[in-house]
């Protein structure tokens, strides 16, 4: 029966992350933690994944990780709530080579709960000196309908941790829009499922304007994440849009390169 080995070690130089896979015969998977600190800034992104490129063995997989457990979910941290990163975010993650690892409530751009620090549950925020609400924010409750306790609990039971603004952030009214980040999530996890490229096709860097990353993946997949407040235009990217953030343009021609909007990406098949 097949089985994996997923190790969070919370290294922050790459080639300690790096040696727990061994030889293909430790750990399948580590956490990427130095990846998980770098501002979601095009050139500091690249850079982390060169490093991590250069430092994992051939064989190893390398994790892509916006969040987890111990740090501001990436909806807050990278994208402020912006659900414009919140998408950029996730085609970069569910589009590297190597494996992509989403923390609950990422799938639909949920944020960090607000957490009082007289209500804090974090040992470590309870041992602080100064009062802070910890990990707690990144530790809240699936938001899964907007009804009292969230489809998380009762109505008439307090949460562990407070459950945060469901009626704006959940599962329920996601899963019924066609066009919300849930749905997005999903085509593009279907969509690197479909594709040899995504799965595996080596990755090889285009070269960009200012504030875009852009990749090829295999054969005839590019990806071109614009982050940045300013429109552009990536001229390696030519063929049909397979999915963009903004899903109305799912299925577009773009013969002459993509233009993107501000904090727009897309995957193009050639």
């Amino acid at each position: 029966e097949p089985r994996v080995l997923i190790g969070e070690t919370y290294l922050f130089e790459l080639a300690r992350v790096a040696s727990y896979y061994g030889d293909g015969d430790e750990l399948h998977l580590n956490f990427n933690i130095p990846f998980l600190w770098t501002p979601f800034e095009a050139d500091a992104v690249r850079s982390i994944i060169d490093d991590t490129q250069a430092a994992f063995p051939r064989a190893a997989r390398p994790v892509w990780n916006g969040g987890s457990h111990d740090i501001s979910r990436f909806p807050s941290r990278w994208a402020g709530g912006d659900p414009r990163k919140i998408r950029c975010a996730l085609l970069m993650l569910i589009t590297l080579h190597g494996t992509p690892l989403l923390y609950y409530g990422e799938e639909i751009g949920m944020g960090d709960g607000a957490v009082a620090p007289e209500r804090a549950l974090d040992p470590l925020a309870r041992r602080a000196p100064v009062p802070s609400a910890g990990r707690d924010p990144a530790r809240t409750p699936m938001r899964w309908t907007a009804s009292p306790g969230a489809g998380f609990t009762r109505p008439d039971v307090e949460a562990w941790l407070p459950l945060g603004p469901a009626e704006t952030c959940n599962v329920d009214d996601q899963r019924a829009d066609r066009s919300s980040t849930l749905w997005f999530c999903r085509d593009l996890i279907a969509l690197r499922r479909s594709s040899s490229d995504l799965r595996e096709g080596p990755q090889m860097w285009s070269d960009p304007p200012t504030g875009v990353l852009a990749f090829r993946r295999g054969e005839r997949t590019v990806i071109a994440i614009n982050l940045s407040d300013q429109p552009t235009q990536v001229r390696e990217a030519r063929g049909a849009i397979a999915i963009c953030t903004s899903r109305d343009r799912d299925g577009e021609r773009v013969e002459a390169g993509l233009t993107l909007g501000p904090w727009e990406g897309a995957v193009v098949y050639e």
